[in-house]
């Protein structure tokens, strides 16, 4: 019996008459012989989906992982760009001798301008007690809050910052830096 090859990647043609008739009563028929001779691949389940679905899936992922990294973190780059930037602990006294705790958030908003969120602990969901926003110049922060009830401002050395406010109720206080 003998057999050639149609093509190197074409199925395997059987030109021998005798072979095509063994094959007949043997109840094989020339695809399934091609079939069994030349099986097609099997698709990978990557390159089931179209171009554009995979590209999805991509952009997906490179969102994905640039949402996981914390805006607020106190990287060496975050500090050397925002150095007001990052997570405070501080204390104060208010102009009536009262003394008060906090924390608070500061994120910068571009061109020397930052947002300082006052708050009572540091992983709340609850609304700030004050929200302040000013700029940040030679070391001196000067700010509103509260939408305007209250002004104030202070001076940043390295990882402290002492500040004063004037309001309703005037005060000084302090606040450092926390990891």
């Amino acid at each position: 019996m003998k057999m050639e090859e149609h093509s190197k990647s074409g199925p395997v043609i059987v030109k021998n008459s005798d072979l095509r008739s063994e094959l007949k009563a043997m109840g094989a028929s020339t695809p399934k012989l091609q079939t069994a001779i030349h099986p097609q691949p099997k698709p990978r389940a990557f390159w089931l989906f179209p171009v554009s679905c995979k590209s999805i899936a991509i952009l997906s992922l490179c969102f994905f992982l640039s949402s996981c990294t914390d805006p607020n973190t106190n990287s060496a780059s975050n500090q050397a760009n925002y150095q007001f930037s990052g997570n405070w602990q501080g204390n104060g006294t208010d102009s009536e001798g009262n003394p008060f705790t906090f924390f608070a958030k500061v994120s910068p908003l571009g061109d020397n301008r930052y947002r300082v969120l006052i708050l009572d602990k540091l992983d709340t969901l609850d609304k700030p007690m004050h929200i302040m926003v000013g700029a940040l110049e030679n070391n001196k922060y000067s700010y509103t809050a509260d939408e305007g009830l209250y002004e104030g401002g202070g001076t940043l050395s390295k990882d402290l910052f002492e500040g004063y406010y004037k309001g309703p109720v005037d005060g000084t206080y302090e606040m450092w830096r926390i990891q």
